[in-house]
């Protein structure tokens, strides 16, 4: 299905949750999408197993606050309720 080994192009951009890079692959006609497709899935599990974590955005973070509940960072980025608040009420400050 490869006619060509995968030529790395270079960095396309530096992103808030990663960098990209451009390679591609030369395929048979119509095989493309197959070939895309494992490589994916072969990049991920080669990431899982050296433990590199795939970056996401803090988009629900960021919603949180704006919708005024208190919330607290954590380690991964993530904001959370602080203990004893429910996620789903506003958070009330001390008197």
């Amino acid at each position: 299905m490869i006619l060509d080994p995968l030529e790395i192009v270079g960095v396309d951009q530096f992103t808030d949750v990663g960098v990209v890079l451009k390679a591609r692959f030369k395929t048979r006609p119509g095989k493309q999408w197959q070939v895309g497709r494992e490589f994916q899935r072969r990049l991920k599990l080669a990431f899982d197993r050296d433990r590199i974590e795939i970056g996401y955005p803090n988009i629900e973070a960021d919603r949180a606050v704006l919708a005024g509940r208190e919330t607290e960072r954590r380690g991964n980025g993530d904001a959370r309720p602080k203990a004893g608040q429910r996620s789903d009420s506003p958070a009330t400050s001390p008197a």
